[in-house]
């Protein structure tokens, strides 16, 4: 990017949005309490860019089919839960906001596995995220089939809080600059498991062993593994460096403040809203990839053929499919049982795909689908109960829902295979569906697969 003359630093794109800025600002108003603005910008890698930027509330988001993907830095608006709040009543005050606004207009966030804790019952590691948190960038790079575009939101008060010239000139403080970042310089130090493996064989045997007096028939157990990293090894970095084994993945990152940030590469998707057609799936059911393509197919035949798997998947899905055709005028399952084959496990897959009645939208999914009992149990209440009993740490958003919501369309994804940066610390998080006849060091093996693309990406030695 050029540099405009008499301008230091300041290229010919800044120098664009910040006339296009000033022009918003005069047009702003009732009719139009959030407005976007942005400019064609040249290639660029998203997580290289947030890596260089200083401010300390950032966004990443890739989807699936890595048809987009967002990067975000700085404040135009915020929506947060606070005690006592009802997360429905805040989802639909984000909706209202999101009234007649441009489609390309989101708010980025996400809920806690179970939002209807105290904040004060919150783990000190989780603090900054609070219960449910949706950010509007102030501004944003955006990847998609248009190409790419830097964009900058503003909001009504920004007409009577700021100058036009202050915020032209948060513009100058962004950072294009086309030097290669300092070379990666890291090293991880010890690790500390919880539950550690003794614990968690205590766990799954009295869960198998309680099912039928508790009328449990799943529990999703979770592990936190923790690991200390020394070095240059952000948030944005190490998303780079899991992003070869996130294909078929959805890519996330939100930081609240500077160094804390949850990251992840979750398979799984909540939902995708595209007006008042909703696109959902169950997935459980895991089975490790093969070395070669033989075994590979072999795992996938035991995975389709084991009536274990099948009944852990049919919970899910019948919760998913019960939940959507109560918000439904229509529902249709397109796909079932098929095979999800991802960089180190694959999993069994159902999809659903509906069509929303008048009276349901977004506060209603995220209120109604979450948890499911692919990353509770079922039934989930009492799995949810059970969890509180028997795990030793604080999930925070792990297995929460995380993504985007716009004017016209939403999508996210539950927030499994995530880990949580703060400071030098990172703890990876992830599950295992435990029925009769699961055994506690196969389910052992299956989460040590989950992390494993962290763990490659860490430098860690994998078995």
């Amino acid at each position: 990017m050029t540099p405009v003359a008499g301008s230091p630093g300041r290229t010919k794109t800044q120098a664009k949005l910040r006339a296009a800025i000033v022009d918003a600002l005069s047009r702003i108003g009732s009719d139009s309490p959030l407005l976007r603005v942005a400019v064609h910008i040249d290639e660029l890698d998203l997580l290289t860019w947030l890596d260089r930027q200083s401010a300390a509330v950032k966004t990443y988001w890739r989807n699936r089919s890595d048809s987009l993907e967002t990067a975000g830095v700085g404040v135009a608006d915020e929506l947060s839960l606070s005690d006592g709040q009802p997360l429905l009543n805040m989802l639909e005050t984000l909706q209202e906001q999101l009234l007649h606004t441009e489609p390309d207009l989101r708010y980025y966030g996400g809920v806690r596995f179970d939002p209807h804790t105290q904040s004060n019952d919150i783990g000190s590691k989780w603090q900054p995220f609070g219960m449910a948190r949706f950010v509007l960038p102030r501004f944003e790079i955006v990847r998609d089939d248009s190409g790419y575009r830097l964009a900058c939101n503003l909001t009504e008060k920004d007409l009577t809080q700021s100058t036009p010239e202050l915020l032209a000139d948060a513009v100058d403080e962004l950072s294009f600059d086309p030097v290669a970042p300092d070379g990666e310089d890291f090293s991880v130090g010890t690790r500390q498991d919880i539950p550690n493996r003794d614990r968690w064989t205590d766990d799954v045997r009295n869960a198998v062993s309680g099912f039928t007096r508790d009328g449990i028939e799943k529990l999703v157990l979770a592990r936190q593994s923790a690991f200390r990293i020394t070095g240059s090894l952000t948030p944005w970095r190490l998303l780079s460096r899991l992003r070869p084994s996130g294909r078929n993945c959805f890519l996330f990152g939100l930081q609240p403040e500077k160094g804390v940030a949850f990251v992840g590469t979750t398979p799984e998707r909540l939902y995708r809203r595209d007006q008042h057609t909703v696109r959902s799936e169950a997935l459980a059911g895991t089975r490790p990839r093969g070395v070669t393509t033989e075994q590979d197919r072999a795992l996938e035949k035991q995975l389709l053929g084991s009536e274990k798997e099948r009944r852990e998947h049919k919970y899910v899905a019948d919760n998913v499919s019960g939940t959507l055709d109560s918000l439904c005028d229509h529902l249709e399952v397109t796909h079932e049982y098929e095979v999800v084959k991802l960089h180190r496990v694959q999993h069994l897959r159902s999809r659903f795909v509906g069509q929303l009645h008048h009276r349901a939208g977004d506060s209603e999914l995220l209120c109604q689908l979450p948890p499911t009992p692919a990353v509770a149990g079922y039934p989930v209440a009492a799995a949810c109960a059970e969890l509180g009993r028997v795990e030793s740490f604080d999930r925070g958003w792990f297995a929460g829902p995380v993504g985007w919501i716009g004017a016209d369309a939403a999508e996210f994804a539950v927030a499994i295979r995530s880990g949580l940066v703060r400071d030098e610390e990172l703890t990876l998080y992830a599950g295992a569906g435990i029925v009769k006849g699961s055994r506690a060091g196969d389910e052992w093996l299956e989460i040590e697969n989950k992390i494993a693309h962290f763990l490659l990406a860490l430098g860690v030695q994998v078995s």
